[in-house]
């Protein structure tokens, strides 16, 4: 629908909030956290030596139109380093405030499907954000208090790390923003050709390297890491601020500076769980590769970043599920079938069956006597002790899943996982998960 940005809130971490102010606190907390640790820092590393910073992963490892991107946010932060030029700071945050609540919102709007829309235009699903009601642009407007606070904090932030010193009092920032002149690029960016990327950066290269031959000094540019404990006040005021406005863009319950205070501190943690879960079943999937599928090799992790620990040992033996004279949960004695089998065992069934044939198979085998079939993904297949199992009982089991769950099994699919309830004499059947292959 639209090519997602750094400041975008797109870690996997996101999902967790869809639709809550917690996802728009993780905006807010990710584009300061650009601001500094991506741009500015970009800024200062490429005055330092140029060579060595487009070398560099930062730069390096970037898509195409990422590094343009990247590329064009250095050149814009370069130029107001070098004007030190106050109003130069207002206008930037004003735009920057343009571009996250109004123009991306509206271009939401216009590119998104309409299957993303309901019928009275209620819900909208954007890829970031999933919540019950379509966003609302909110374009800059200098008497909306909150719109003023962010380009007033922004701007503060914004002045120190480049060490460009004015008037920010809020008369003065009023004066400046009356003569603002509002830039919108994103249709352009959407409607570039490949052609026209290669030529924008060309352009950017020869502008960048123009500022690069004056000998400009990076000394005085002051990017800060965005971390939970070098954090202070002011920062949490702006992420705060963008979060109440990413939430007004979208109808959500505004959030105080104290639960922004947490959660901010809660973000971290989550986001270098999810690295190091992502990457350690990385290196599991590889040993499984590189030993041809043998599990010997596989081990369980434990990482605690409370202490810094990080330990990994062959995975004990499954636990064996063992019958049980009087289940405290089922109020009867339990038999698990097959016996002694474990959560990873199953049960093969190689041919199509009807429900009836199905049923018969497992009281001839296991003795069980089936009540209720159904797959592991929440479908019923059939209660027997109901009246519809009649209408049921010589229909085939896969056909009975596509007329109940509405969906066509392709012909590459060839099997269903399926869960069985059932009795043995005045015990509880627990039967392993069953794999039903209906098709060769």
């Amino acid at each position: 629908m639209k090519e997602l940005k750094d400041y975008d809130v797109h870690t996997c971490c996101g999902c967790l909030f869809k639709g809550k102010i917690e996802q728009c606190i993780l905006f807010g907390f990710i584009l300061l956290e650009n601001l500094f640790d991506n741009d500015i820092k970009s800024v200062k590393e490429f005055l330092e030596d140029k060579d060595k910073f487009f070398k560099s992963d930062r730069y390096k490892y970037k898509g195409p139109m990422d590094q343009i991107y990247l590329l064009r946010n250095i050149l814009k932060i370069l130029i107001l380093f070098v004007n030190q030029n106050i109003d130069k700071i207002i206008e930037f945050s004003i735009n920057k405030y343009n571009e996250c609540f109004d123009q991306e919102v509206q271009l939401i709007l216009k590119r998104a499907p309409k299957i993303f829309f309901s019928q009275n235009n209620n819900s909208v699903y954007n890829g970031v954000f999933c919540v019950g009601s379509m966003p609302h642009p909110t374009p800059f407007n200098i008497n909306d208090e909150l719109a003023f606070q962010f380009v007033k904090r922004f701007s503060i932030i914004l002045s120190k790390a480049l060490s460009i010193k004015g008037d920010l009092s809020d008369e003065y920032i009023k004066k400046v923003s009356s003569k603002v002149k509002i830039i919108s690029e994103r249709d352009k960016i959407i409607a570039r050709k490949n052609s026209e990327d290669e030529k924008e950066e060309s352009k950017l290269m020869e502008e960048l390297n123009f500022y690069y031959k004056k000998g400009i000094s990076p000394e005085k540019i002051h990017y800060e890491e965005i971390k939970i404990n070098n954090m202070n006040r002011e920062h949490f005021e702006l992420i705060n601020l963008i979060a109440n406005l990413k939430a007004r863009n979208y109808k959500i319950s505004k959030s105080s500076i104290e639960k922004t205070m947490l959660q901010c501190g809660i973000i971290p943690t989550m986001i270098n769980t999810a690295s190091a879960i992502t990457g350690i079943s990385s290196l599991q999937i590889f040993t499984l590769l590189q030993n041809k599928n043998k599990i010997d090799n596989l081990r369980e992790f434990n990482f605690n970043l409370g202490i810094n620990s990080f330990i990994n040992w062959k995975p004990s033996t499954p636990i064996k599920l063992k019958d049980k004279e009087n289940d405290p949960i089922y109020l009867s004695p339990v038999v698990y079938i097959p016996p002694n089998h474990t959560v990873w065992d199953k049960i093969i069934i190689s041919q199509s069956m009807t429900c009836k044939n199905f049923i018969d198979y497992f009281l001839e085998k296991y003795k069980v006597e089936i009540s209720i079939i159904s797959t592991t993904r929440s479908v019923t297949i059939c209660h027997t002790f109901m009246p519809s199992y009649k209408n049921k009982e010589n229909k085939k089991i896969e056909d009975i899943y596509s007329e109940s769950s509405k969906i066509k099994l392709s012909k590459n699919q060839k099997h269903l996982f399926l869960e069985i309830s059932g009795d043995i004499g005045n015990a509880t059947a627990i039967l392993a998960i069953v794999k039903y292959i209906f098709r060769n």
